[in-house]
């Protein structure tokens, strides 16, 4: 009866083309599926960047721009995520959970450390290391911009 009643719905042919869905040639197809890729990999590049930007030389480097006399971040000793750090101009970047590492990146932005202290926080998980840096132009190196290193992206 009702229940059993089907609606049938005629949908047009997308094959043969029409005014609304017009037919792409193979060339037009490997353009968009160009363009798709471009922008795939434009977003990648930009998400890169902004987690660059989170790490602790990220924000060193953008400290150091911002003219900054000062930089104090904390790093959790215990478990440290795998960290990029950007290498020299022309070296590949590095992705390490050695704090020393991560120390080493930030005053190669142009900062030296001051005083480093460990805190134990029940809050945080354990061992919290702060780090008070000062502005240092002659150990800033020319350091490369690790989101644009290859072998970072994944």
């Amino acid at each position: 009866m009702a229940a059993d009643r089907r609606w049938h719905f005629r949908l047009p042919a997308l094959r043969g083309g029409s005014a609304l869905v017009p037919t792409l040639d193979r060339a037009a197809r490997e353009e968009r599926a160009d363009e798709r890729e471009r922008e795939r990999r434009l977003a990648a590049l930009e998400a890169a960047e902004e987690d660059f930007f989170q790490t602790p030389a990220g924000r060193a480097r953008l400290a150091y721009k911002r003219g900054h006399r000062l930089f104090q971040y904390e790093l959790e000793i215990n478990e440290l995520p795998p960290t990029v750090v950007p290498g020299l101009v022309g070296s590949p970047a590095l992705v390490t959970t050695d704090p020393v590492d991560i120390l080493n990146s930030v005053t190669v932005e142009g900062w030296k450390l001051v005083t480093g202290k460990f805190i134990h926080s029940d809050m945080r998980g354990g061992a919290v290391g702060c780090y008070l840096f000062k502005r240092s132009q002659k150990r800033r190196l020319a350091m490369n911009n690790p989101w644009q290193d290859a072998s970072t992206l994944g």
